[in-house]
């Protein structure tokens, strides 16, 4: 039959065919190992807590982890994250607004879907493919060609003027086009035949 503990007519400690029930608390001082405990109600931890397999949770406050923390269904975060380390993606990141302070290395490509909106310089070290158009707003919008083995070019809109200038001799103008209409400072070679409707030539025409 059931063994019954009271202590000033209170119920401490029972037992049963299934087990045995402590109706109120337990307080236990020492060392305690447990094959398996089921909690129904609220555990408090005031002091560490140590897992030598894996903890499964939800609706935790704060965890601090030294090895890997694994989520099988999704991390919703609605404060900040901060990592210090290694931030690896394996699948897709839906991100809604991202700020970068320091340097960001892509080793594929980069996939734009939508606008690409970038306040500063934008450096590229190999190609850009575009199907549609690229827009650079500025107020003397600038695009910069610099060649590893030879003159550097520089392609700027001043003023209503597009010009083309030689950016590795104090950017010396080498082609303008304004409401006038077409300038060439320089020599201009045409190797195969020019057909012009009308030639003014101020100076030298030999």
């Amino acid at each position: 039959g059931a063994v019954e503990l009271y202590h000033d007519h209170v119920k401490r400690f029972e037992t049963s065919s299934v087990g045995v029930s402590i109706p109120q608390d337990l307080d236990v001082d020492g060392h305690t190992n447990l094959d398996n405990v089921s909690i129904a109600g609220v555990a408090t931890v005031t002091g560490n807590l140590i897992v030598g397999g894996v903890l499964t949770y939800e609706d935790v406050t704060k965890v601090d982890s030294i090895g890997i923390i694994t989520a099988r269904s999704g991390i919703d975060c609605n404060g900040n994250l901060d990592v210090d380390g290694r931030l690896d993606v394996d699948g897709v990141a839906g991100i809604g607004s991202l700020t970068v302070a320091g340097v960001s290395t892509f080793s594929n490509n980069i996939d734009v879907n939508g606008n690409g909106d970038i306040s500063g310089n934008l450096v590229v070290g190999g190609t850009i493919n575009s199907g549609d158009n690229i827009t650079i707003t500025k107020g003397i919008p600038t695009l910069n060609f610099v060649d590893t083995n030879s003159t550097d070019y520089m392609i700027r809109v001043n003023g209503g003027s597009f010009n083309i200038k030689d950016a590795t001799n104090s950017n010396f103008t080498k082609f303008v086009i304004n409401s006038a209409g077409v300038i060439i400072p320089e020599n201009l070679t045409v190797s195969r035949q020019t057909t012009l409707t009308n030639l003014n030539v101020s100076g030298v025409a030999t």
